[in-house]
C-alpha cells in the first residue's frame, strides 16, 4: 500500500501470496491498514482502510475497495 500526499493511495494485490491465490469463488480475504493523518498544524486523525480480495475460479482474485475510500 502507498499513501500519497494528496490523499489518493494505490494498493497492489501479492496474487504470489498462497492465501490469496488459494481463495475460491465465495471465498475471501481481508487486508486492513491503519493510518495516522497530520495536517500542518499538527492535528491528528487515524483511520483504518479495510480492502476485501475476493476469490475467483476464473481468473485472478477480485479486489473491493468501499466508495468511501479514495485511491486508485
Amino acid at each position: 500500500l502507498v499513501l500519497n500526499s494528496n490523499g489518493t493511495y494505490t494498493y497492489t494485490l501479492n496474487n504470489s501470496n498462497a492465501a490469496v491465490n488459494g481463495l475460491g469463488a465465495g471465498q475471501s480475504l481481508t487486508d486492513s491498514f491503519t493510518y495516522t493523518l497530520t495536517d500542518g498544524d499538527g492535528s491528528t486523525t487515524t483511520a483504518t482502510l479495510v480492502i476485501t480480495i475476493n476469490g475467483n475460479t476464473d481468473g485472478g482474485p477480485t479486489v473491493t475497495i468501499p466508495d468511501s475510500n479514495a485511491g486508485s
